[in-house]
Parts: C-alpha cells; structure tokens; sequence
C-alpha cells in the first residue's frame, strides 16, 4: 500500500517499487489539504499504480517480474538444489498464468484451477511440492506488500498417505546380501550398519574415521539444513572389519573406493538380496537406514538414536520405525553386539597399523 506520512509543512505519500527502491512523492501543503484528502489521493495512486505495466513507479509487479526477482532476493539464501526446484515451480506457475498476469490478480480459484492442472500430469506428491514452492513465493510477495492475500496458502501441500509394505531383513540376511556385493559391498555396508543417507556414504573419507573411537564423522561444510549438519555416528563392529579389509586394498580417499557416483547400487542390491532367496522388491539404500534406525532403538535410548541418524525422534516416529516381525514370538531376541566379531577388528587395527608402518604412509588413526 502507498503510505502517507508528514514532511514538514507538507503531505508526502511513500511506497516501494517492484525493483525495491523507496519512491516518494510531494501530496501538497497541510494547510491546504486534510489528512483524509490526502488519503483519499494515496488511495487513488495505489489504483493507478496498480494497473500500471511499465515504467520505474510498477506498484504490482507481474508474473514473470515477480518470478525473476523472487530468485534474484533468494539466490544467496537459498541451496543449489532448493533453487532449482523454486526456479521449475516458477516455470509451472508462467506456464498456467503467463508472464503478463499481475500477481494481485490471482485469485484463490485461479491458484486451485493451477493445482488441478498440475494433477492431471503428476503424481499427488510431486503436486503438494510445487503446490509448498508457490507458497513460499508468494509469500515472499505479501512480504513485500504486493499483494494483500497469498491465493495459494489455503492449497494442500501435503501428500495424503499410503499404506505401504515397510521391507524388514534380518541381520544375517543383510549380512549375506552385503557379502555377495562385490565392489558396492562397501557402500551399502555404510548405510546399513550406520544408517548413512545414500550420498553421505559415497562422499565419506578415510580422514573421517575415527578409528581409536570407534565412531565415523558425517561431514558438512556448507549451510545447515534439516539433512544437511555435522555428526558423529558409532561404527558396528561388522561393518569396523569391513571398512579395515577396504582400507587395506583402498587406493583412492573415498571410503566406498572407485565406485561412480551414478552406479546403480539399489538395483544391484535388489538383485543381490533376490539372488540369495529374499524378498528384495522394494528395498533400497534409505531403507537400509530405516532398517538400523529400528534396530538401534532396541539397543539405545532414542536420544543416542536421533544423534547418530541426524534426524529427530519425531521423524523416526513418523517415517522409520517399524515392529520387527521377531517381536511378536514369545522369547523376542534383542540385538547384541558381536563381541567376537569386536575382537577380529582390534587385531585388524593392529595389523593396519602395522602395514602403515612398514610403508611409512601418513597415519590417519
């Protein structure tokens, strides 16, 4: 709205343009004018700003105005991966209205009429998130007094549930599925015995283990997002042999070895897991995490288990745990540590130590 404000002797309406620069104008003197005749002329300039297109003193901005300006405030703020995907919604949004509409103009119908489109090419998940990102940009909008209702905040941006078949395999069949993985054994090891995300497995170095401790540190040297901070995770004596056998023959930093980042790890793990007999339709790397978060959560408090997989027990709640199918027997077994497998890796730190020392490499324990 254009703001009326005294300046000495004289009336002044203020406002801010499309571009974010403060535009005032002279109204006249006080003692000629009322402050409701002011108004009354700010009100008419709010009007006639208002279906202005061009010019420096746009009130509205449009469309595509808004959407190039939207990105331009943000580009600092926002991630890589976040800005493109405001940058597709806003191409969704150009496509429906066009870059011409002024976005005072859309109404709440028009933002349902935008969903129901999208509805007919998507699935309803895909929906609600570009249904979140228009939200988010027009209120960005309202922030800015271009508009005086976000039309989108009363749309559904999130995705009805589903009832799906959670995957659950036993220790010893993902034991056997990750000895029968050949060069992604190592990758797949990370996200089932430390219930590391996909990517945060491939983009491990040697550097962050912590070997004396018996802990691997999850890096993150950029902004802090929900996903995206540092921690600390403990290392399941399976898999402390595992990372010492792969350190032995390691050639390169990355924990996961030569492996390219687009392998195709979950398919050679569905076809591993069906190779040995098992019923792998479904299972995936994040289901691995999932699988260890519940497995955890009968060994440790759940504290100690939101610490480890970097998300909160509400989440966990929510999306990961399961009830094992051993609990419903009579005497349910608890998970316990392999004390002899414990036993193998401190001889096999020995041994690496050792092989550095002969070597004369720089030691990383």
């Amino acid at each position: 709205m254009i703001r009326l404000k005294k300046n000495g002797p004289y009336w002044q309406a203020w406002w801010t343009d499309v571009t974010g620069r403060r535009r005032v104008k002279s109204l006249g003197s006080r003692k000629s004018l009322t402050k409701r005749q002011a108004e009354e002329i700010c009100f008419g300039m709010h009007q006639d700003l208002s279906v202005t297109r061009g010019g420096s003193n746009l009130r509205v901005p449009t469309l595509g105005d808004w959407c190039l300006r939207y990105l331009e405030l943000r580009s600092s703020e926002l991630s890589e991966a976040t800005e493109k995907l405001h940058s597709r919604a806003c191409k969704l949004l150009l496509s429906h209205f066009g870059s011409d509409r002024l976005i005072d103009t859309i109404s709440r119908a028009d933002a349902a009429d935008w969903r129901h489109e999208l509805s007919q090419q998507f699935l309803d998940s895909t929906v609600c998130k570009w249904v979140r990102c228009a939200k988010v940009i027009f209120s960005h909008a309202l922030g800015h007094d271009y508009i005086d209702k976000n039309a989108f905040d009363k749309l559904r941006g999130t995705a009805r549930k589903t009832e799906t078949k959670l995957l659950d395999l036993s220790e010893k069949q993902l034991s056997e599925t990750i000895t029968h993985s050949g060069k992604h054994r190592v990758w797949i090891a990370l996200c089932w015995y430390a219930g590391l995300r996909k990517m945060e497995a491939y983009n491990l170095t040697w550097d962050d283990i912590v070997w004396d401790k018996n802990k691997l540190i999850v890096q993150n040297h950029g902004a802090v997002t929900s996903k995206a901070r540092r921690r600390e995770v403990r290392i399941e004596p399976q898999l402390m042999t595992i990372l010492l056998d792969a350190f032995e023959n390691s050639k390169v930093d990355r924990v996961v070895g030569l492996v390219a980042k687009n392998s195709k790890v979950c398919h050679a793990l569905r076809r591993v897991t069906r190779s040995l007999g098992h019923d792998g339709d479904g299972l995936t790397m994040q289901g691995l995490r999932r699988c260890r978060d519940t497995v955890w959560h009968q060994q440790f408090p759940a504290f100690v288990c939101s610490a480890w997989l970097g998300h909160t027990e509400q989440v966990a709640m929510k999306h990961y745990l399961s009830v094992p199918e051993e609990l419903y027997n009579s005497s349910p077994k608890t998970p316990t540590d392999d004390t002899n497998s414990l036993a193998k890796a401190l001889d096999t730190i020995k041994r690496v130590r050792q092989l550095l020392k002969l070597q004369n490499k720089e030691t990383i324990l």
